[in-house]
């Protein structure tokens, strides 16, 4: 009978040990997340922090998760141009407040958007014909203009909320996104929709 119990308590505890070494292997994986500084370009800004863009002869896939910080500054926005063409998946950043022009301009496998919680400005033309994006999540309640263009010929796009925040949005910025459904915080002082078209109250 001891026996039975010694080998059922040599189970457990290796049962358990097994389950710690499978958390611990998630949990550097949930820190090692940023996709690998080489594959960006950096450019100081004029508020000591820092640009990202792709380099021009990198090819990314699948997800990619931008770098919060470079040498040691902040990294707030993409670049115009940053990844024009590219074909990936997946884009996050969690510190970008800005996207810049033409950002993710025809990169035409692009699904999924993860926004940092503060960003404030979408630039022309920064999604125009990501023709898989479906869904742009949750936009920020920090978000203050989306600009000409910026989301036009996302022709599978099917829902956009637009928060309280933003102030101005093109008249362009959502052109020809044929399937999408659009609604707009009530307490925004700017915007409303009437007939599924955002306009100016």
């Amino acid at each position: 009978m001891r026996k039975i119990f010694k080998s059922v308590a040599v189970i457990i505890a290796f049962s358990l040990l097994l389950s710690l070494t499978a958390c611990n292997v998630g949990l550097k994986r949930k820190t090692d997340i940023e996709t690998d500084e080489s594959k960006f370009v950096f450019t100081l800004l004029a508020d000591d922090t820092y640009g990202i863009k792709a380099k021009s002869d990198e090819k990314f896939s699948g997800t990619v998760i931008l770098p919060t910080k470079h040498d040691g500054k902040s990294v707030t926005q993409i670049s115009g141009f940053a990844f024009e063409n590219a074909e990936f998946t997946k884009i996050a950043s969690s510190t970008c407040t800005v996207i810049g022009q033409y950002a993710f301009y025809n990169c035409r496998k692009l699904q999924t958007v993860e926004w940092a919680d503060n960003l404030t400005d979408l630039k022309n033309s920064a999604f125009e014909y990501c023709v898989s994006l479906i869904n742009v999540g949750t936009l920020p309640k920090t978000l203050k203009r989306i600009e000409s263009r910026c989301f036009a010929n996302c022709v599978e796009l099917r829902v956009v909320n637009i928060p309280a925040s933003v102030e101005y949005i093109a008249d362009d910025a959502f052109l020809d996104c044929e399937k999408a459904t659009f609604y707009v915080d009530t307490a925004n002082q700017y915007y409303k929709v009437e007939n599924n078209k955002i306009v100016r109250k």
